[in-house]
């Protein structure tokens, strides 16, 4: 009786650690989705120096309730952002290059950087972060 109990209890281990792995993976892959949807939208923005229209393309995520902040980048400074009264100091003062995406357990994070390119190559970056919870 005891090695069922045990070997019940580790397939039950094995199952929440599978699920807790795969929510990652779709979170992952959700916000890297939606980063590279935002970033084909305020192409024109960010070309155009256009920080009203970047800034209805971050509004988009309003009906996200994961999605805490989001910001565009213009080169490697803050172009616009999400929630737009949000102080500048809550965003990374630089972006980081590529696309990259990073989970903080500790603080209950994921964030994501999506480059943005134009034809001339990068002009930018997107990026989104989301709560774990």
């Amino acid at each position: 009786m005891t090695v069922t109990a045990v070997a019940l209890l580790l397939i039950s281990i094995g199952f929440v650690v599978y699920e807790v792995f795969t929510v990652q993976q779709r979170m992952r892959h959700d916000l890297a989705r939606e980063s590279a949807m935002l970033g084909d939208l305020s192409t024109t923005a960010i070309t155009h120096s256009n920080i009203a229209d970047a800034e209805k393309v971050l509004a988009t995520l309003v009906n996200r309730e994961h999605v805490t902040s989001a910001a565009i980048y213009r080169g490697k400074s803050l172009f616009a952002r999400y929630p737009s009264d949000a102080h500048a100091t809550a965003f990374p003062l630089t972006t980081e290059s590529g696309d990259v995406s990073k989970i903080d357990f500790k603080a209950g994070n994921l964030t994501l950087f999506h480059e943005i390119n134009a034809v001339g190559g990068p002009i930018g970056s997107v990026y989104i972060k989301s709560n774990l919870n």
